[in-house]
């Protein structure tokens, strides 16, 4: 199942889940989850309906029911390796839902955020509730959002102007209570139908694409590796310098930890073990790509240097 979706204590028996997804969307969204959720289990493993309850439920509030299907189509690839197919639909949806400006401008006017916030606080219905959100969106997260070529052509003339363009941080304070903020938020959570054409959504296909790519590899030249390639996509995460080094540590291991992995499968290590235990290292916090590579050329010197039996 999408990890980070999940509350700790939340009851997760997938029935009960639809019930309470289906009820926060919108009536018609609500029916195209259902029809998508029941469409998915005709032809899917079983194993997967709590990924797919969640999963669809996600992609739709985050785009629309196309955007859920183009989900399925994507993991119907793997239908014939359920352990691959398994990693690659629950680390697929995640990173799907990514987190753009839309998207969090979208979150924070959910009236189910203002509830929350209103009961955490114990307030009555007569009281005034104001809530302000803290904001330092880089350049990135706004330009994102722009049609290729637009984002593109401010880039280049940020960094011509300002070397430290990328890294800039634009501060801002925004009262989502007041009519004013309120409407700002909800215009930039509106851009979302332009997402799909966005430079950001064609940069994350393209990482997306990369990651599928090595998934086929590796089926072809050790299967048995194969589900760590789809698992690796569980480093994808955050998002602006987070997110890029996130992506680093993905390829890193990718082009230089499964190859070690070969090599110590090889060598007569137990290079499931030995991979799970990398990823482990570096989803501690993005940037560990290294610190995961320096493990497995640890554990590959540890074999080849063993005396013989």
């Amino acid at each position: 199942m999408p990890r980070a979706y999940f509350k700790k204590a939340e009851v997760k028996d997938w029935q009960q889940m639809t019930d309470e997804r289906a009820a926060k969307l919108p009536a018609a969204k609500a029916r195209q989850y259902r029809v998508l959720l029941e469409k998915a289990q005709q032809t899917l493993p079983a194993a997967l309906n709590q990924t797919l309850a969640e999963a669809l439920y996600q992609l739709i509030d985050f785009q629309h029911a196309d955007y859920a299907q183009s989900y399925l189509d994507l993991i119907a690839e793997f239908d014939n390796d359920e352990a691959v197919q398994a990693a690659y639909a629950q680390h697929l949806a995640l990173w799907l839902t990514y987190e753009d400006s839309p998207r969090v401008a979208q979150i924070k006017t959910k009236p189910s955020r203002f509830t929350e916030i209103a009961k955490e606080h114990g307030l009555k219905a007569d009281q005034k509730m104001v809530v302000e959100d803290y904001l330092a969106p880089d350049p990135q997260q706004i330009y994102g959002i722009f049609p290729p070529a637009l984002a593109e052509l401010v880039r280049r003339i940020g960094n011509r102007i300002n070397p430290n363009f990328e890294k800039i941080a634009l501060e801002m304070k925004i009262k989502t209570s007041s009519l004013h903020g309120y409407y700002i938020m909800r215009l930039v959570a509106w851009s979302r139908h332009f997402r799909l054409h966005s430079w950001r959504h064609q940069q994350e296909l393209k990482e997306i694409s990369v990651w599928q790519q090595a998934i086929r590899d590796w089926r072809e030249q050790a299967p048995e590796l194969a589900p760590l390639a789809a698992d690796a996509g569980r480093l994808i995460k955050g998002y602006g310098r987070v997110r890029d080094l996130a992506v680093a540590d993905l390829n890193l291991f990718l082009i230089d930890g499964l190859p070690l992995l070969k090599d110590i499968s090889a060598t007569g290590g137990d290079a499931l073990a030995s991979g799970k235990n990398a990823l482990a290292t570096i989803a501690a916090e993005a940037g560990k790509g290294p610190a995961g590579l320096t493990f497995l050329q640890a554990e590959l010197e540890s074999l080849t240097q063993a005396p013989a039996a």
